[in-house]
């Protein structure tokens, strides 16, 4: 940008994380001795569904079970269990700047960084505590504001880690003015651009 001004408050990460923990799992095994069939169900076989009522139930409780549906088809009886994933979505804002653009740095709280030309760049994101979970998604969330229309100008927003550079929106005059300092901010995907691993994540 020459003349055009960009007021720019912070970017954060917004991830998306399965509430899973990865451990890692310690295995044991014995040797099976014997094996023997017995008929837990003397009264009758599965070849007729009409001769059984099924149901399910959460727990020990009367509530019907939400996520399991019981069958019987082709003379065996099954059960269907069916279940959303577990998911949580949580923000990581910068905590430094290699442009000093202090203003910048952590979550909105009414101070800015102007700029006319320079860049404006963050970084330091602590993910301290989350590497136990699987990740699932990721964005990065803007928030910033371009008072007028850029003209023949554009603004350019991109990442950069461990030697990588990868540009993921631009604004042009026809995006612009845009404001984007109160919620809901600026947010966009960058799940395209990389599979991404917290250790990246760490090196933004």
């Amino acid at each position: 940008m020459n003349q055009m001004g960009l007021c720019f408050k912070t970017i954060v990460l917004s991830l998306l994380i399965f509430l899973t923990p990865i451990f890692s799992l310690s295995v044991e095994a014995r040797s099976v001795i014997s094996t023997s069939d017995i008929d837990i169900f003397p009264a009758g076989s599965f070849d007729d569904s009409s001769l059984w009522e099924l149901s399910s139930n959460d727990g020990y409780t009367d509530e019907i079970a939400q996520f399991t549906t019981p069958m019987i088809e082709d003379g065996m009886l099954s059960f269907t269990h069916t279940r959303g994933q577990t998911l949580q979505t949580t923000t990581i804002w910068s905590s430094e700047s290699p442009t000093n653009s202090n203003n910048s740095k952590g979550s909105p709280d009414g101070w800015y960084t102007y700029s006319s030309g320079p860049d404006i760049k963050l970084s330091g994101f602590d993910f301290t505590g989350y590497e136990q979970y699987e990740l699932e998604g990721v964005s990065v969330v803007v928030v910033f504001e371009i008072p007028e229309q850029l003209g023949d100008d554009s603004v350019e927003f991109s990442l950069s880690w461990d030697g990588r550079f990868e540009q993921f929106k631009t604004f042009n005059t026809p995006q612009t003015p845009a404001s984007y300092m109160a919620s809901p901010y600026y947010s966009i995907s960058i799940e395209s651009i990389n599979d991404w691993t917290w250790e990246e994540l760490s090196l933004l």
